[in-house]
């Protein structure tokens, strides 16, 4: 019995510290002048993390039972090794696996799979979660609004990259925080805020709701549409299966923030040059070209996707001149087009099963995340991003 304590103490630590390595993952490149070798080892460290917690799951000497859910998913990934198989049985050289595998953007999609094995298994406190996440995200925060105010990100990010992340107005800058990216930014608040709301407001109840406040006010400044939307849904979804107010308030309320953000959005298209309401933006957004591409390699490559000699790109025009980027923003298109049909469409079968399975029995939590993971994924290469992907992970297993 005290083996078991120390061993899921140690893999519930080590959770912890593979939790604020990802977070700050960004940063510690950017310290390190962004330099190829940096970017090996920042991931050789994360990998060493991931073993000494597979190290931990193996002495506690037990793996969890399978639920229905757990199973779909576990169903879901033999399909990707099945995939992953048949693509390295058509290989020529192995240089195309080994090239493949050393593009970070790919080794994501079986860096995921592990870490859902590790977390799965790892018996956790929901308050030690949450405290580890407080600290790390206020440091985050703090760095972040220093950032955001003096308007200069001190190498983290290029000068291009943060001028085409402009506002339109302010003549300030999205809020990259320490991620160098806006949408990446987003998701981490987002899914930090998600998952520390469930603490209750007994202790410092008042510096508490200051803290969800800034993170709050962090979300908007990133602009990002996406972590946005996961919010408002949130707040929603969070006042409609509230079981202390009546119906018709939770209506009004729900009624009330619709108006407001309607009329919010009229001043802002009507009045402002605003990036994130911005019709004619929307119109022609550099996604919907992107998401083209990508459709017409899911038609070549319908089966098991592109070759990993073939370097999945989506061109862009930026400026009047086109650009190639490695990922689509849409997590479902880029999936379909990097491994094939067959794997997509047993995700699609999952997330409606399981969407239909929470509505019936009224599961509101399940909804929710079930509904931000499909706006994440529509909307973001989600899967690029590690840290908001890890919590979201966490979320979904720990927090019922």
């Amino acid at each position: 019995m005290v083996l078991t304590k120390k061993y899921d103490k140690l893999g519930h630590i080590l959770l912890n510290v593979f939790i604020v390595f990802c977070t700050f993952e960004v940063f510690i490149k950017g310290v390190l002048t962004l330099q190829q070798e940096s970017s090996s080892g920042v991931n050789a460290i994360k990998i060493g993390i991931l073993l000494f917690m597979i190290f931990a799951i193996v002495l506690k000497g037990k793996i969890k039972g399978m639920t229905t859910k757990i199973k779909g998913i576990m169903f879901i990934y033999l399909v990707f090794f099945i995939v992953l198989g048949l693509k390295i049985l058509s290989i020529n050289q192995m240089s195309d696996i080994t090239g493949w595998l050393s593009d970070n953007n790919n080794l994501n999609y079986i860096f995921s799979f592990v870490c859902f094995i590790i977390i799965l298994n790892i018996d956790i406190k929901r308050e030690s979660v949450i405290n580890t996440l407080i600290v790390s995200s206020t440091v985050v925060m703090v760095i972040s609004f220093i950032f955001f105010i003096k308007n200069n990100y001190y190498g983290l990010a290029a000068p291009d990259i943060i001028q085409a992340y402009s506002m339109g107005f302010l003549n300030k800058t999205r809020m990259l925080s320490i991620f160098a990216s806006p949408n990446h930014a987003g998701l981490y608040f987002v899914m930090v805020y998600l998952i520390v709301d469930f603490r209750g407001q007994k202790n410092l109840a008042m510096l508490f709701k200051l803290y969800k406040f800034l993170l709050i006010v962090c979300i908007m400044l990133t602009l990002s549409r996406t972590a946005i939307g996961i919010l408002l849904l949130y707040i929603i979804i969070k006042i409609i299966r509230s079981k202390n107010a009546k119906s018709v308030v939770r209506f009004g309320i729900i009624s009330l923030m619709v108006v407001l953000i309607g009329i919010t959005l009229w001043i802002a298209i009507s009045k402002y040059n605003v990036y994130f309401f911005s019709a004619s933006y929307i119109k022609a957004d550099n996604r919907w070209i992107k998401w083209q591409v990508a459709i017409e390699y899911i038609k070549k490559y319908w089966a098991i996707g592109a070759p990993f000699n073939i370097k999945v790109q989506m061109y862009a025009y930026v400026n009047s001149a086109i650009t190639s980027v490695e990922f689509s923003d849409n997590l479902f298109l880029e999936i379909a087009s990097r491994f094939g049909v067959p794997l997509i469409a047993c995700i699609f079968i999952f997330m409606i099963k399981n969407l239909r399975r929470a509505f019936n029995e009224k599961k509101i939590t399940d909804i929710t995340k079930i509904l931000v993971f499909i706006i994440s994924s529509i909307t973001t290469g989600s899967i690029h991003f590690t840290i908001p992907m890890i919590l979201f992970i966490v979320y979904c297993d720990k927090f019922d």
